[in-house]
Formats: structure tokens, sequence, C-alpha cells
């Protein structure tokens, strides 16, 4: 497995995924793409480059899907689903973590832990009742499975709940980006071994991870990151 450290870039991070999907060749003609955790679908320019389409994005922020639907308008390649995804079907609390900047990218199902403790730039909190479905539900109501070969899963330590839903469609997807936590970031959330034995059981490889760093009064530390696992068939 390769394991890199890099700055927190949705496109640097992304096209480094995509480009070991393509050298690896792992996906085939299953091109399209069901990204989960959206935020302002920074990642889709690099999904165009390298061929995806179509393209899904999963979004449940109120307060940022207005934005999120307008930059997409007429893209006749690309979705927007707006809801969470959990492992349950019907409604759920979203948090909107937002910094003294004004940035929402850490909102999700989960109130903040050490990543608040660490990363003091949080000054407001937003909750907001939103609708809430599987993965597996999801894929079945969209028709996604003959298509969706890449799955990402961006959600804020959210991942254990959302692969819960999604033992279904563990079983057709072929690769799978998801994110990963090293330390609590957020409360009760799964940490990179926990994930790792979901995508073991369900007989995905590790193939690449990248981390990020925080630091603290000790020093520097890898604290997330995002990794990629592929399904051989």
């Amino acid at each position: 497995m390769k394991t890199l450290t890099l700055i927190d870039d949705h496109d640097l991070c992304i096209r480094t995924f995509l480009k070991e999907i393509d050298e690896q060749r792992m996906l085939g003609d299953k091109r399209a793409v069901l990204h989960v955790g959206a935020h302002m679908g920074e990642e889709v320019p690099a999904y165009q480059d390298h061929g995806y389409a179509p393209i899904y994005l999963v979004e449940a922020n109120p307060e940022v899907l207005p934005g999120l639907e307008a930059k997409f308008a007429g893209a006749g390649n690309i979705h927007i689903v707006a809801t969470a995804v959990g492992d349950t079907v019907g409604e759920t609390e979203f948090v909107v973590h937002k910094t003294k900047k004004g940035g929402m990218e850490s909102s999700g199902l989960l109130n903040l832990e050490k990543l608040g403790e660490i990363v003091p730039v949080f000054d407001s909190e937003v909750r907001h009742r939103v609708p809430m479905i599987t993965i597996d539900e999801l894929v079945r109501k969209l028709d996604l499975a003959p298509r969706v070969g890449l799955l990402v899963l961006d959600i804020q330590g959210a991942e254990m709940m959302a692969l819960s839903g999604a033992s279904d469609f563990l079983q057709q997807v072929d690769a799978v980006i998801c994110e990963v936590n090293l330390i609590r970031n957020y409360e009760g959330c799964a940490l990179e071994e926990d994930i790792d034995r979901v995508f073991a059981s369900a007989g995905f490889t590790k193939q690449l991870a990248i981390y990020h760093e925080l630091y603290d009064q000790t020093g520097r530390f890898p604290a997330w990151g995002e990794c990629l696992w592929h399904k051989q068939r």
C-alpha cells in the first residue's frame, strides 16, 4: 500500500486518487461516480478531466445546497441529491459547524471532539433536521448499481454509519475513496482501523492512503485522511 502525507487540498488529493485508479485500471467501463458529502462540488473538475459521467453529488447541508445546485444548474451529467446518508431511512439532525471565516466543511451528523479542541476556529453551531437514506436504498432508488464504479465518502466522521447501510452496494462497486480518522475528531466517530475491517470483510484491498496533519503543543501528527480501496473482480 502507498502512503502519502499531503496538505488538505480537495483538488490535489482527488487527482492523486484518480490517477492511481486509472493507472491500476480499477474501473473498466463503469465511469459514473457517487460522491457522498459533496459540499460545493470541489472535485467535479477532476472527475470530468478523468472521464467520469454521470456524477452524483450527495449533500445534506441546507446552508450550502442552494449554492451547489446553482453552481451545476443545467449540467446534464451532474445530479444533486439533497439528503444525508446513514444506516437508516428517515430524518436526522445535521450539525453545521461554522468557522470564524464562514467555512462549513466540518459540518455533518456528529459533534466535534478533538478537532474542535485542536483547531479553535469554530464560533457557531446550527442544527437542522434533514432527510436521511442508506446508500443501498439510494442506489436502488436511482438505479445506480449498473453504472457507478467509484464511491466517495467524505462525511466528517459518519463513514461507519454510511457503510452500515451499504452492504449490498459494496458487493457491486469496484473502488471506494473514504475519509478516515486517526484520532476522534468527531464524537463517536470510527477510527481508521474500524473502517479497514469493514472493507476487508467486503473483499476490498487498501491501495493508497493520503493523510493530513494537525499540530498541538507536542508537535505535528497525522490526524485524518482519505484512503482508496479496490475490489478485484
